[in-house]
């Protein structure tokens, strides 16, 4: 066995294959539900944990649809999460740290409603994953979001410079990005991941996408959805204390309603989801329901449009054929 390694592994893969691990158990754990924060779960999932040796990472992800140019003709959701690692040496330094994650994170959230554009072409390929290693020449386009920021102290911060220079997180070197996009009924799922190791953001979509494809067809359904179908908040809280077992006169008492305003929750979400009984409900909740299309029926690749569309940077070459 070779030094510093484990199980002919180098500590280094070992705690890879850890990071990846653990974005997977986390992406299992994401509510089948059509929630307005489905897009931002999907981000925390895939992200946290990424950023190492003190680096950044971050996940931005739309749901709409998106045509062979990358164009977005339709956006429906958006989400991001932002983390600005770990290494601080105080608790003022790791504060700072979090609130320059959180301006960071509320700044890409207002640019992503603004995004007409992946930035590259899908090429034909579908599903895709391709590293953001070169120039992207749209500005409002989701790779350039996801690509090139650089997260700095917080303004007005009481700290000298040594300290400002200490909390800021720098712009992760080319090679650790991905985006990813795959199909899901009539809508499409794009994320750029950015952080980890070199290749690990790309290695880590090829790996999870199938699966957040997957729980997106069982949550968000076939086609995009009105507005009136998403689930509030407090819809959303019952139907995961009725996944974990707890019964309508508990959870009344928990949230402090009365039990006819429970009753009607519940009916609202039989409603939306389109389904018919309290045990449905319950194992549509726990993922136990089948998805649009069974995991191997992905779309066959789409041929090239026939003509360049004027302003869409050229697509990085995929990461795997």
């Amino acid at each position: 066995m070779t030094n510093g390694s484990d199980g002919g592994l180098s500590r280094e893969r070992v705690a890879r294959m850890e990071r990846l691990c653990a974005a997977a158990e986390r992406v299992g754990a994401i509510a089948i539900a059509p929630s307005r924060l489905w897009c931002e779960r999907v981000c925390t999932a895939v992200a946290t944990g990424l950023s190492v040796d003190g680096g950044s990472a971050a996940a931005l992800a739309i749901t709409g649809r998106i045509d062979l140019a990358g164009r977005v003709e339709a956006s429906e959701l958006g989400g991001v999460w932002v983390d600005a690692g770990a290494g601080a040496s105080s608790r003022a330094h790791a504060r700072e740290r979090a609130n320059a994650s959180a301006a960071l994170a509320c700044e890409l959230r207002g640019q992503l409603s603004g995004v007409r554009s992946l930035g590259v072409r899908v090429d034909g390929r579908w599903p895709m994953v391709v590293a953001l290693d070169s120039p992207i020449a749209c500005s409002a386009s989701l790779a350039r979001l996801g690509t090139g920021w650089e997260m700095g102290a917080t303004p007005g911060s009481s700290e000298g410079a040594s300290e400002r220079r200490g909390a800021r997180v720098g712009a992760i070197t080319t090679g650790r990005a991905a985006l990813a996009l795959w199909d899901v009924g009539q809508r499409q799922i794009a994320i750029v991941l950015r952080g980890g190791e070199p290749g690990e953001a790309a290695e880590m979509l090829w790996v999870l996408m199938p699966t957040i494809a997957r729980r997106a067809a069982m949550a968000l359904g076939a086609n995009m959805l009105p507005r009136r179908q998403w689930l509030s908040p407090l819809e959303e809280r019952v139907m995961e204390m009725l996944a974990s077992g707890y019964d309508v006169p508990r959870i009344a008492d928990i949230l402090s309603r009365s039990r006819h305003t429970i009753h009607d929750h519940v009916k609202s979400l039989h409603s939306k989801m389109g389904i018919n009984s309290r045990a449905e409900l319950v194992a549509r909740a726990l993922g136990r329901l089948p998805a649009i299309r069974e995991a191997d029926d992905t779309p066959p690749p789409r041929p090239d449009p026939e003509t360049e569309v004027q302003g869409t940077s050229a697509s990085a070459e995929p990461l795997v054929d």
